[in-house]
């Protein structure tokens, strides 16, 4: 049986939600995705369905860098809102925060505001200025 997962908003996990958010990024910005944009996401499906392969990568990434801490909002264990966040190229105060997607059934509710809270919240504890 699938475990349940609270409704409303939460740190990334790859294992969990990389399929969810891989379908809003398609479902948010459309035809809008160029072809890196498009390559990116069917490899986030790909991904999603390589069971222990993710995990492994999920765990290799969680100790080792700041790949993906972004943030999923979750309604009825639907993914209906994600922002992506990481420490950037730049320097160890500079993160990277982007694709800040939300369904279009639950725009203009406050979510993607709660979001991009939570991502920025989460840079500046990390030390970002």
């Amino acid at each position: 049986m699938e475990p349940k997962y609270e409704s409303g908003l939460q740190r990334v996990n790859l294992t969990r939600h990389i399929a969810g958010i891989a379908d809003l990024i398609q479902l948010a910005f459309g035809n809008k995705l160029d072809a890196e944009a498009q390559r990116a996401v069917k490899e986030m499906h790909i991904l999603s369905r390589t069971g222990p392969l993710l995990w492994l990568l999920r765990s290799i990434s969680d100790s080792s860098s700041n790949w993906q801490q972004g943030f999923v909002f979750l309604r009825d264990e639907h993914i209906i809102g994600s922002v992506g966040a990481q420490l950037s190229d730049c320097g160890p105060h500079a993160w990277l925060i982007a694709n800040l997607a939300v369904h279009p059934e639950f725009r203009r509710k406050g979510i993607g505001r709660q979001l991009m809270q939570a991502a920025l919240e989460r840079a500046c504890r990390q030390g970002a200025h």
